[in-house]
């Protein structure tokens, strides 16, 4: 089996005469907590919404798990097991905290294989929502929110999971619980592709970060590494 999961290669997404992205070629490791940095502009975001099949490149290749899905729609992708989170999450603010994670596990491909509200109950205790499980969701703060953004995406029972700036706004504290879950998720055995601003919170939690810049990878390795880089201070630190 191979050792990456997820490869791009040479990825290019327009938008008009905005390149986005100018020819991407990154790997995600089995297993593997991958931070992905860079100011304002500099294609994350774009790059998480092409591999999970929101856009669709202009060119280049995307394989994972060694089959070619550059042109797979997402709900395909999310099947075989590539989820991601939102910047700004996206749940059923009329429905209770756990009959949001109920309606993901009943869309999970692998079905569930006890009674689904305890399935759920577990999710929400491994979040740290336990406690708020009958609240309807318009109860919860923004850190809540993002914790039950990881609780559905769970539910679904991935493979790589895309995190897109799930610590922006929140306090040392609540990056510190958000870096420990994300750390029990990964010994799960998933992978982890994480979209990040906060350098510290990569540095805690990454032990290989790529740097974007102007929709090119400007920087990998360590974080140390990367943030000794010169071309990364002058670009991304300023």
């Amino acid at each position: 089996m191979a050792e990456e999961i997820l490869i791009t290669n040479n990825v290019v997404k327009r938008f008009g005469g905005l390149t986005a992205l100018r020819g991407v070629s990154i790997s995600v490791k089995r297993k593997e907590i991958l931070g992905i940095m860079g100011p304002n502009g500099s294609g994350k975001t774009t790059l998480i919404n092409v591999i999970s099949g929101i856009y669709m490149p202009d060119s280049g290749k995307i394989v994972f798990e060694g089959v070619d899905i550059t042109y797979e729609p997402p709900h395909k992708r999310a099947k075989m097991g590539i989820l991601r989170t939102f910047q700004i999450p996206r749940p059923f603010r009329r429905l209770s905290v756990i009959d949001n994670v109920v309606i993901s596990l009943k869309n999970n491909p692998k079905g569930v294989s006890k009674n689904i509200y305890d399935a759920a109950k577990e999710l929400l205790e491994f979040v740290g929502l336990d406690r708020y499980i009958n609240l309807p969701v318009s109860h919860l703060n923004t850190f809540m929110l993002r914790k039950l953004d990881l609780a559905r995406a769970l539910a679904l029972s991935p493979k790589l999971l895309m995190i897109d700036e799930i610590v922006a706004g929140l306090v040392e504290a609540e990056s510190l619980e958000i870096s420990k879950i994300i750390e029990e998720i990964n010994r799960l055995g998933v992978a982890l592709l994480l979209v990040e601003h906060t350098i510290p919170f990569l540095a805690r939690v990454c032990k290989r970060i790529i740097v974007l810049n102007e929709g090119k990878v400007i920087a990998e390795g360590s974080p140390e590494e990367v943030m000794s880089n010169p071309v990364v201070i002058t670009s991304y630190i300023g």
